[in-house]
């Protein structure tokens, strides 16, 4: 599976296949949202609790494999450390 990051300041973009991870810090709050092209998103958080993605109007769910979680996890402590 694909892994990239990108870093520039006060933001960084991860992936793992088609998945996204975009982090951004605005002062002492950190912004964790995952996406995937299909038109799913939310914040890392709930996706930790809930293990999957819904669509913009919350009809539709993507199950996220628990090894991308755990990446993104992993990517989270590295930007917030």
């Amino acid at each position: 599976m694909k892994k990239t990051a990108i870093t520039i300041q006060d933001q960084e973009t991860s992936t793992y296949g088609r998945f996204t991870l975009n982090l951004e810090r605005d002062g002492k709050t950190i912004f964790s949202t995952v996406s995937h092209p299909s038109g799913y998103s939310g914040s890392l958080a709930s996706l930790e609790g809930l293990g999957y993605l819904e669509n913009e109007t919350w009809t539709r769910r993507k199950p996220v494999p628990q090894k991308v979680i755990q990446y993104f996890l992993s990517v989270e402590d590295s930007f917030t450390g």
